[in-house]
């Protein structure tokens, strides 16, 4: 059995001083007897006072475990997670964002399960919603998009499942993130808010493609402070405009995942026939014509709110026409296919 007792704990933070606080102070209180752990605040380029506030913080909870201070200028979380990488000296490091408490338990609870199996790369949990005030009646059946809730029934290897673990409180096996930088690959998804926030959903699925496994525990429960001004019908339709506009990115790695091979499956991935798949699936959907030209009202059910995310799937991916096979190409060249490919993974 492997001996993990060494983790890293990234907080990748942008004008975050409000919000820091209350999640240091969690942290402070890990249980970390016979655990070697350090704390890396990774600041993308803040313009509010967050760094006094972390070492102000830091210091008033008795400075529990080393902590390091980084400043990363290029915009977007991708880019300040991999910096925390680089400079993480754990053998496991946890993803946990500035508005996730993690339990004194965390790592206890996470370390039995990692040792379940060295292939694990990903370690998901659920998360429980604290709110600042109610949240709408709606929110329930869309939480996940904030990354609240369950997000499987029953703990284990969810590798070919379809959903993707999100990123907030994850425990990501170092040598795997390492692996993946020294590939030199790009991610098409950068964390910034205009591309669709989807950075983690593509790092789960290169953490795949190179022949990792990803797992789900029920047993592991985080915290997540949503302020009032957060949950709104507004900022969801934002949302999921960005997403859906930014979401024929992913096509590249579905095609590698799929396994489909000859000239059908070769016509089946050219974007003409996305298209066409994306308008077929809106008019097989409930409501699905009324829905391209009328943006949903407030508590719209879930298939509303999926028709609204196939619009703007169909839009961007007409905005990508030019760039979507050149998109696919460098994927295709990347050394993460070759491996694929050579491996068949």
């Amino acid at each position: 059995m492997q001996k993990i007792d060494n983790f890293s704990i990234i907080i990748c933070c942008y004008n975050a001083a409000k919000r820091l606080p209350a999640t240091l102070e969690y942290l402070a209180k890990l249980n970390i007897v016979g655990i070697n752990c350090e704390l890396i605040v990774v600041d993308n380029n803040s313009t509010d006072n967050t760094f006094d506030v972390v070492s102000n913080c830091w210091k008033l909870f008795n400075n529990p475990f080393a902590m390091k201070y980084l400043k990363q200028p290029k915009p977007g979380k991708t880019n300040a997670w991999n910096l925390g990488v680089e400079n993480a000296t754990g053998d496991y490091i946890v993803m946990c964002d500035d508005d996730n408490w993690l339990p004194e338990d965390y790592l206890k609870t996470a370390i039995p399960i990692l040792q379940m199996d060295e292939k694990i790369a990903m370690l998901g949990g659920r998360s429980i919603g604290v709110f600042e005030t109610e949240p709408p009646i709606w929110f329930q059946s869309v939480s996940s998009y904030w990354a609240v809730g369950k997000q499987y029934e029953n703990s284990g290897d969810i590798t070919y499942e379809d959903n993707k673990l999100w990123g907030a409180g994850s425990i990501f096996k170092k040598a795997a993130l390492e692996y993946l930088l020294s590939l030199n690959y790009k991610q098409k998804f950068s964390g910034i808010k205009a591309e669709g926030m989807a950075e983690d959903c593509e790092l789960f699925i290169l953490l795949k493609l190179l022949g990792y496994k990803m797992y789900y525990s029920n047993d592991l429960v985080i915290q997540h402070f949503m302020p009032k001004e957060r949950i709104s019908w507004v900022s969801f339709m934002g949302f999921m405009k960005n997403f859906g506009m930014s979401s024929w990115k992913f096509d590249a790695y579905e095609r590698y995942i799929s396994n489909k091979k000859g000239f059908k499956a070769y016509l089946q991935s050219g974007i003409s026939y996305q298209v066409y798949l994306s308008i077929l699936n809106l008019l097989k959907k409930e409501n699905g014509i009324k829905s391209f030209f009328k943006n949903p009202e407030e508590g719209a059910s879930s298939e509303i709110v999926h028709n609204y995310f196939l619009k703007y799937r169909i839009y961007g991916l007409l905005k990508s026409f030019f760039k979507y096979n050149a998109e696919i190409a460098v994927f295709q060249k990347s050394k993460i296919a070759a491996l694929k490919k050579d491996n068949n993974i």
